[in-house]
């Protein structure tokens, strides 16, 4: 059976909501997710989790617009690229709540 190819939506400032739902239920496809999690501890002398983090930071990274990439542009470890932009869009969205108040 072929696989079914689909576009990931990039992040901007106004998507996050609906991009981390999406990349999140990608990466669990992918049998990444338990690395950004933490499900699986950081364990950079493990080959298997290097190279499971590598590609779970590289899908993140192709999912990102230039801006949203300045964020986490020198992290290299997945999970940390993960809260780095829920910390920074949920805030942001709050704030726009607290706003329409």
């Amino acid at each position: 059976m072929a696989e079914t190819k689909y576009k990931l939506p990039i992040l901007n400032d106004n998507n996050y909501k609906i991009r981390a739902q999406i990349l999140e239920l990608h990466l669990q496809g992918k049998g990444y997710w338990d690395v950004v999690s933490g499900a699986t501890a950081k364990n950079e002398a493990d080959p298997s989790w290097v190279q499971k983090n590598a590609t779970a930071a590289a899908i993140i990274l192709s999912t990102c617009n230039e801006m949203q990439i300045q964020h986490v542009l020198n992290i290299k470890i997945a999970s940390e690229q993960w809260t780095i932009f829920k910390n920074i869009h949920e805030l942001s969205n709050q704030h726009r709540l607290d706003n329409l108040q």
